[in-house]
């Protein structure tokens, strides 16, 4: 079966709704932001979430949200950093599509998001914790994806371009 999905998985900060933004554009698919679709289905901010119902809550949501999300076509899915820790997220994922890891150093990532407030997981008072948090997730990323591209000191146009040249490989891909 040809997938036609593109799910972009990586820690907080990896780029995945600029680089899916961008690449929503370039392939004509619809872009679907997983943690924003939660925010609206709650009605409330991530970190407000994970205030009320805790990380657990909050991956349940995630997890309903991406099964539904993965049954539709023709989209470039923007995950959260840690759909990856439920597997049922990333076996629904795959039946219609190819997971991408965009793979960020951790410097890169505290470059990116130091002055942000939004991350409910990503603390600069206890940066050891975040790498610490960060270093776990790694051979889960690197498990789940179907393909890797590095984002350190690129452009989201090469990230893309990157990304386009490595499903244009892959027989089960269609664009």
């Amino acid at each position: 079966m040809k997938k036609t999905n593109i799910a972009l998985i990586g820690f907080m900060g990896s780029g995945k709704t600029t680089i899916g933004r961008l690449l929503a554009k370039q392939t004509g698919k619809k872009l679907v932001d997983i943690d924003r679709l939660i925010v609206k289905r709650a009605g409330m901010p991530v970190r407000r979430i994970f205030e009320k119902q805790g990380e657990d809550g909050f991956r349940t949501l995630e997890t309903k949200v991406t099964i539904s999300v993965a049954k539709k076509s023709n989209q470039v899915i923007s995950t959260g950093g840690g759909v990856v820790k439920r597997e049922r997220n990333i076996n629904a994922l795959r039946k219609t599509g190819i997971v991408v890891y965009l793979k960020t150093s951790f410097n890169e990532i505290v470059d990116r998001i130091r002055m942000r407030d939004d991350r409910p997981l990503f603390d600069m008072d206890n940066i050891k914790g975040t790498k610490k948090l960060y270093t776990s997730r790694l051979p889960v990323y690197k498990a789940a994806a179907d393909l890797t591209v590095v984002t350190d000191n690129k452009d989201a146009e090469h990230v893309c371009a990157a990304i386009i040249k490595g499903l244009n490989r892959r027989m089960d891909w269609k664009q």
